[in-house]
């Protein structure tokens, strides 16, 4: 994910709802990336929805966009608890030098407020975040 890179550039603030979005298209979030579910034949995860069932129990559950959101939730938040710690440790840099070992950034200004990232990850969907930058 890119939580660590947009705390290193300043972002204090995160209003997302990427993890529900993920989880109405079947998608499965890791911190390596995004997976459709229906191509896990495990999940990689210890969270208490993954804990519970399998890929294919999840893939056929009747509630599977709710579960899969809550599962995007739990991975979303694991990551932020990470660049926490990071940051108290000092080591937020060696973090993001390990994202960026996963993931691909173009910086793209547009129209002098928003700078746009757009990062390719292997064997994952593209996807775009748009930062507002404001001056303080």
């Amino acid at each position: 994910m890119m939580f660590s890179l947009a705390v290193a550039l300043g972002c204090d603030l995160f209003d997302s709802a990427s993890y529900a979005l993920y989880a109405k298209d079947g998608r499965y979030m890791t911190a390596r990336g995004t997976y459709h579910l229906n191509k896990l034949q495990y999940l990689p995860c210890s969270c208490p929805v993954c804990s519970s069932l399998n890929a294919r129990e999840l893939f056929e559950s009747e509630n599977r966009e709710e579960l899969l959101a809550r599962h995007n939730l739990y991975v979303t938040f694991e990551e932020i608890r990470e660049v926490k710690q990071a940051i108290l440790e000092g080591s937020l840099w060696e973090l993001v030098n390990i994202a960026a070992g996963r993931i691909q950034i173009t910086v793209r200004i547009k129209s002098g407020s928003f700078t746009t990232f757009r990062m390719d990850r292997k064997n994952t969907t593209p996807f775009k975040v748009n930062i507002f930058l404001q001056r303080s």
